[in-house]
């Protein structure tokens, strides 16, 4: 019996400080989000953008940019940390380190569009660990 109550309170003790860790992740993410970062991402700016690196241009059989999405998602994220909802932005956040690691060229893409940004490489590691 003992053994039994000594495992389950193992286990909460983990639980309660991988969640603290977690929470520590969206921290820092929430912290070096850049607000506003994209706000002059118009049109002429991606085209531009896609010129410079066509590693932004389109993907698949729609003709989907990666400019596009990978903006999307960080504006999602965004929203979500605007709006104090934790939980989505979470998501958001881990959606949005799925479309830059997706492959090489949604990682190029980001590494240029980031940085012109102002978006630190801390931003993307801190993505990574949620």
């Amino acid at each position: 019996m003992r053994k039994t109550a000594s495992f389950v309170a193992l286990i909460g003790s983990s639980t309660l400080l991988l969640t603290g860790i977690a929470h520590a992740d969206y921290a820092s993410v929430q912290e070096k989000y850049v607000s506003g970062a994209f706000s002059e991402a118009d049109d002429d700016w991606r085209r531009i953008m896609i010129n410079r690196n066509d590693a932004c241009g389109s993907y698949g059989k729609n003709g989907t940019r990666r400019i596009d999405v990978l903006i999307d998602d960080y504006e999602a994220l965004g929203k979500a940390i605007s709006q104090g909802n934790e939980a989505t932005a979470t998501k958001a956040a881990k959606e949005l380190a799925s479309s830059i690691e997706r492959n090489q060229r949604f990682k190029s893409c980001w590494r240029k569009i980031s940085r012109k940004n102002g978006i630190t490489t801390s931003f993307t590691v801190a993505l990574k660990k949620l």
